[in-house]
């Protein structure tokens, strides 16, 4: 069995130009953790997921690698955090694309489908 048998031909997607506030919306509407992204001719450029989402509510210094490991002076209210994702929703999502490190293609056998799954945390 191969990756061409058990795929879905036309996944939910997201496009480049969409705000945070639409991706938000896209992937709550298909109950996913991130979709993946298509640029001007949908050619897939990454996926926008909560990964970007968290570091969008942290402060840029703690997502560094080098980042704060102390935020007690951040406020950590919801409404805070609210706030913080308003304040960002307009941005366009491009910006905020994660790498997908282990792409599978359709002639990709499933045992190694599981083993990409496994190690990317079950997110494909």
């Amino acid at each position: 069995m191969t990756a061409a048998t058990i795929m879905n031909t036309q996944p939910a997607v997201l496009h480049d130009t969409d705000t945070i506030a639409q991706a938000l919306a896209a992937m709550q509407q298909h109950h996913a953790r991130s979709l993946p992204v298509v640029g001007e001719r949908k050619r897939f450029l990454g996926q926008f997921g909560m990964h970007a989402v968290l570091g969008l509510l942290l402060p840029r210094a703690a997502t560094l690698n080098t980042g704060l490991g102390d935020l007690s002076f951040i406020a950590d209210e919801p409404e805070h955090l609210r706030e913080r994702l308003r304040q960002v929703s307009g941005e366009t999502i491009a910006t905020h694309l994660e790498d997908v490190p282990n792409m599978v293609q359709p002639e990709t056998p499933l045992s190694e489908i599981l083993l990409v799954l496994y190690r990317q945390g079950g997110n494909l």
